[in-house]
């Protein structure tokens, strides 16, 4: 019985692949590519997966001090967003955390050019997405975009 909506895939097994130069024990390239190092046990390719550290980017930040105190702006952005999404009347409370997203996304890169790690950067573009989002979902339910 043939099923034309499934599709064979071949499997490719690890014992497939040749052992690395030496055959100690060790972690070693992922014979299947990628970004990622495989533990080979002396006889055979294991399961076991960590990334390659030659290939994993280095956090540009990681010398600079943390900031002096949080970034409220950006905190609040975050929250103003998640709550646009479900209650927005007047479409104050999306632009309210657009604006404070954008006020936390500045503070942060004032922080770079200080020489501080750039505290709240990823809640300010959260909050920025979700009060977009939210704005827009509210536009639609009250017929403002047709």
């Amino acid at each position: 019985m043939s099923f034309p909506l499934l599709r064979c895939t071949t499997l490719v097994r690890m014992d497939e692949h040749r052992p690395p130069p030496g055959k100690a024990a060790g972690w070693y390239t992922d014979p299947r590519g990628g970004t990622l190092q495989r533990w080979y046990d002396g006889e055979r390719w294991t399961v076991a997966t960590r990334p390659d550290p030659a290939r994993t980017p280095e956090d540009p930040y990681a010398d600079l001090e943390r900031a002096p105190s949080s970034n409220y702006a950006a905190i609040a952005g975050l929250l103003l967003g998640l709550l646009s999404l479900g209650w927005n009347p007047f479409l104050a409370v999306g632009l309210a955390g657009f604006l404070a997203s954008l006020l936390g996304r500045r503070r942060a890169s004032a922080w770079v050019t200080e020489g501080y790690r750039p505290e709240g950067q990823r809640r300010a573009s959260w909050g920025l997405a979700l009060s977009t989002v939210g704005t827009v979902i509210t536009l639609l339910l009250e017929g403002f975009v047709r």
